[in-house]
């Protein structure tokens, strides 16, 4: 290039034109919504298998028990020996489905008798067991 072409006021454009890429893809885009139904399943013909449900189950029940300071065992506010835990063990076991359980347990109780309680209401089957605790404030 000379001299005189850098000067003059006509110079060649090197700028891409985007308007015709959009209008080009704009048009395949309508294309794809007309024809996308066409290939929807609902063109084949399926005979889909009858089933019957099972009736909706009553919720789980919820049982609260309490562990205090002197490790006694307390179902709804009533001392619970070693016997009377064991057969509302049992009893609870045959609830169908099975309760969920609620232990609340005092900060102070050793370790080895909440492991115990968990360990005797796993051994049951009942796995749906719940520590509650107070919000710290």
């Amino acid at each position: 290039m000379n001299e005189e072409e850098l000067d003059s006021p006509y110079q060649p454009l090197a700028e891409m034109n985007i308007i015709p890429l959009v209008d080009v893809m704009l048009v395949l885009l309508i294309i794809f919504m007309i024809t996308a139904p066409l290939f929807t399943p609902h063109l084949l013909q399926v005979t889909l298998p009858q089933v019957t449900t099972s009736t909706v189950t009553a919720p789980p029940t919820t049982i609260n028990l309490t562990l205090d300071v002197q490790n006694r065992l307390f179902f709804n506010e009533v001392e619970l020996s070693e016997m009377t835990f064991n057969t509302h063990l049992q009893q609870w076991s045959q609830q169908q489905p099975r309760p969920i359980i609620h232990l609340y347990v005092d900060k102070q109780v050793i370790y080895q008798k909440i492991a115990n309680v968990l360990a005797s209401l796993q051994k049951t089957g009942i796995s749906q067991i719940g520590l509650a605790v107070l919000e710290a404030k």
